[in-house]
């Protein structure tokens, strides 16, 4: 019998196996899209980059997923909604993305084609990029997996 089988109450199990999941597919969408993107890149870069991102949103789904048992904050209480806590985490993770592959993501979004929009500053746009991803993965994870200290 899965663990993750039973519908009525969430379980850790259950959250991650959906949070990876969501990250999955979302890294598999930039997988493919990078070619679309990119599309005048050397075929080593393209590669790397398209395998990097598979894995990024793969290990940003397990991040999220795991950060799903804190719905309270530890030291006021209040409650940490799936909102709030999958845009920050996804925001800050791909800062930290943006800031260490700082000069290769310039020169890769001056390169960038088939945008309807100036695209310049990795800086500002993969934290956006990282909140939109980490809301969905949060919301999704949370629907179908739970939340707090209950799923444990």
């Amino acid at each position: 019998m899965w663990p993750f089988s039973n519908k009525k109450t969430g379980s850790i199990v259950r959250r991650m196996v959906v949070a990876k999941t969501t990250g999955l597919v979302v890294g598999l969408l930039g997988f493919f899209g990078v070619p679309y993107f990119w599309p005048d890149i050397s075929d080593l870069l393209k590669i790397s980059i398209q395998w990097g991102v598979l894995l990024w949103y793969a290990t940003l789904g397990g991040i999220i997923g795991l950060f799903g048992v804190i719905d309270r904050h530890p030291y006021f209480g209040f409650r940490i909604h799936a909102v709030f806590r999958g845009v920050f985490i996804g925001a800050w993770m791909n800062f930290i993305l943006a800031v260490l592959g700082y000069e290769m993501m310039n020169e890769l979004f001056l390169e960038i084609q088939n945008m309807p929009f100036d695209v310049q500053n990795p800086l500002i746009w993969l934290p956006i990029e990282g909140a939109i991803v980490g809301l969905v993965i949060d919301l999704i994870s949370t629907k179908f997996g739970g939340e707090g200290k209950g799923i444990l």
